[in-house]
């Protein structure tokens, strides 16, 4: 984010989201929003409840841990799912957000440009020496 583009978001927005890589720090960049009453939400939560009983029967892995190694190994998964699937996905996820949300990881366009749409705000999270995970990431 440049120094103009602070000086042009509204004073209180009501959606705020996140892009970046894994492990770059939304989560963390979105804590304080959550803290002040915002409700977290993300593309990734809806297809890994939509898979979570194929990864726990298949592989006895909850498709919501946070282990790195077996995030690392459902990865590949999740992110076919959510490909495939994504148009029911995208509106499951525009139907039910609520009012001041704050998402932790958009970066599929047509999810950009509905988040601007609706009057949402994005933040790119570059940390140093974070690098994409997979091939989708990057």
């Amino acid at each position: 984010m440049s120094f103009v583009d602070i000086l042009t978001l509204p004073e209180h927005p009501k959606r705020i989201a996140f892009t970046g890589y894994a492990h770059s720090g939304k989560d963390a960049a979105a804590q304080p929003l959550i803290e002040h009453g915002y409700t977290r939400r993300a593309y990734g939560d809806i297809v890994k409840r939509q898979c979570k009983q194929l990864v726990e029967e298949n592989l006895g892995i909850d498709s919501h841990t946070e282990d790195p190694v077996q995030k690392d190994h459902i990865r590949p998964l999740l992110e076919t799912w959510g490909e495939l699937n994504y148009d029911n996905i995208a509106k499951e996820y525009f139907d039910g957000l609520p009012e001041y949300s704050v998402n932790t990881r958009i970066c599929h366009m047509p999810e950009v440009v509905r988040w601007k749409e609706i009057g949402g705000v994005i933040v790119a999270i570059d940390r140093p020496g974070t690098v994409p995970q997979t091939q989708w990431e990057e």
